[in-house]
């Protein structure tokens, strides 16, 4: 090691070294007790925060960025609730949804079953009427051969 000495005022914080240190505090030595904590992509920093003009999860860095800056932000436990019940009221809705596609899927299957029998009953009637009148044309020229020969 150097064994360099310093005077503690000319000594600055290295916020890179401290965001590793605190990325390190993060991880549990037990698996179990594994806790996801997120952090920003840019800066490092745990992402607290919510933007709600971009729809996104923010650092308080990014926060203070001219990307973010005039936004409306909130503490992420604050919009997570109100997330959580739009969430859960788009769930009822698609629920819904769905029921009732279910509901016209049985209607339209139970009408094309009767309009499947319909037809058959037509065509049923159809060939039986072209048969009496297969009967009846026979029965007509044997009539016209009868009343000619006789």
């Amino acid at each position: 090691v150097c064994r360099i000495s310093y005077q503690f005022e000319n000594l600055r914080p290295n916020r890179q070294l401290a965001n590793i240190v605190e990325r390190l505090r993060g991880f549990k030595l037990n698996p179990e007790e594994e806790q996801k904590v997120y952090h920003c992509a840019r800066h490092g920093e745990k992402l607290l925060l919510f933007c709600k003009k971009d729809n996104q999860v923010i650092c308080w860095l990014c926060e203070r960025s001219q990307e973010h800056r005039g936004h409306s932000t909130f503490l992420l436990e604050e919009v997570v609730q109100e997330y959580q019940e739009k969430f859960e009221e788009m769930l009822q809705n698609l629920k819904r949804s769905k029921e009732e596609a279910e509901k016209w899927k049985v209607d339209i299957q139970t009408e094309r079953t009767f309009w499947k029998q319909q037809s058959q009953l037509v065509k049923d009637f159809i060939s039986d009427l072209e048969h009496r009148l297969e009967g009846s044309t026979v029965e007509m020229l044997q009539v016209r051969l009868s009343a000619s020969l006789g």
